[in-house]
């Protein structure tokens, strides 16, 4: 099986385990970025939802395509949402810019710019067999005690390096 199915596999998994966390797809973007432009030419009373939707997105076109955003404040990044169907392209794109970066490195990078489930990206770290192959065996040190027949003959010093 490879990666791209696996990871589709188990986050239809978590999903299925928790679905009060349901992710976006395309067809629903699609309907909330129709919603914003009508709401923004109604001249009429807009309803709760209409409301809602202005003040969390924004519509950003590009060339003729329409993209969703989080409404920002002056000086930060614009975030796009992600369709579900996206989602590993758009990781696997940043998990090799950033070197096979781990957890953290991946959200911070993924952070700036999309809004990305942080359970996508440990299911994405999950299946990426370069990080898995990458991680060493648990490796125990094997101490032998010194024996001697009197106290403070013989001293042994372990070296911790930081």
């Amino acid at each position: 099986m490879d990666a791209f199915s696996e990871f589709y596999k188990k986050l239809d998994a978590y999903y299925i385990e928790k679905p009060e966390k349901k992710p976006s797809t395309k067809n629903e973007i699609e309907i909330i970025i129709n919603e914003i432009l009508a709401a923004k030419t109604k001249i009429d009373k807009k309803s709760r939802r209409e409301y809602y939707l202005l003040k969390q997105y924004d519509v950003l076109c590009v060339a003729d395509k329409k993209y969703l955003v989080f409404k920002k404040n002056e000086g930060d990044n614009i975030r796009y949402v992600l369709p579900y169907e996206e989602l590993y392209e758009r990781i696997n794109d940043s998990h090799i810019t950033t070197g096979h970066g781990g957890n953290v490195k991946l959200r911070v990078v993924m952070g700036n710019k999309y809004k990305i489930p942080r359970s996508a990206i440990e299911k994405f770290l999950s299946v990426c067999f370069m990080c898995n192959s990458k991680q060493g065996k648990n490796r125990r040190l094997v101490i032998k005690p010194i024996i001697t027949k009197d106290f403070n003959e013989r001293v042994q010093v372990d070296l911790v390096d930081f």
